[in-house]
């Protein structure tokens, strides 16, 4: 008999456990896990990256800058003379050209290579429905360390996920 018990229990959680919590955030979040009405796999923000540090941020058509960029980054911000065309490292107090005995302004920063075009951040609805588990559960704590939120529990998270993508599918088929 002990030998079935172990077979039902996952790591020490139960499954009905699991199903409990993917039922609760599937009511209390009902448009957001995928697939939904909007769209199938993802209704995220559209999302674009630094071509020179690979950073990922929120697509910004107007975006000239990466949110990265700093004089020790991969990505330097670059100004370019608006006379002249000259493009050197951005520096705070540099004003005027001066190359070549140019009396130009220069540009706001930006960066060198720009960004890519914008994608979706999930191609299937599992990786999805990750994410807004993460988001929307207590599976990843606050680091100040690292000042930003961190995974504490990876498996259950995907468990979660996992049973949630197999319930939306089941309601829509």
């Amino acid at each position: 008999m002990k030998g079935n018990i172990e077979a039902i229990i996952l790591g020490n959680i139960r499954p009905s456990f699991i199903k409990i919590r993917a039922i609760a955030l599937c009511e209390e979040y009902p448009d957001q896990f995928s697939p939904n009405d909007g769209r199938p796999i993802c209704n995220c923000d559209s999302v674009h990256k630094c071509v020179d540090c690979d950073e990922v941020m929120v697509f910004d058509g107007n975006r000239q800058l990466c949110e990265k960029a700093d004089k020790v980054s991969k990505c330097k911000p670059m100004h370019k003379c608006e006379d002249c065309d000259h493009v050197v490292t951005y520096k705070k107090d540099q004003k005027q050209c001066g190359y070549k005995g140019c009396k130009g302004k220069f540009s706001a920063p930006f960066s060198k290579n720009g960004f890519t075009d914008p994608y979706q951040p999930h191609n299937n609805s599992f990786d999805h429905n990750k994410k807004l588990v993460e988001k929307f559960t207590d599976l990843s704590v606050w680091s100040e360390e690292l000042k930003k939120d961190v995974l504490v529990n990876k498996r259950m998270r995907n468990w979660i996920a996992g049973y949630i993508t197999r319930y939306k599918q089941r309601r829509v088929d």
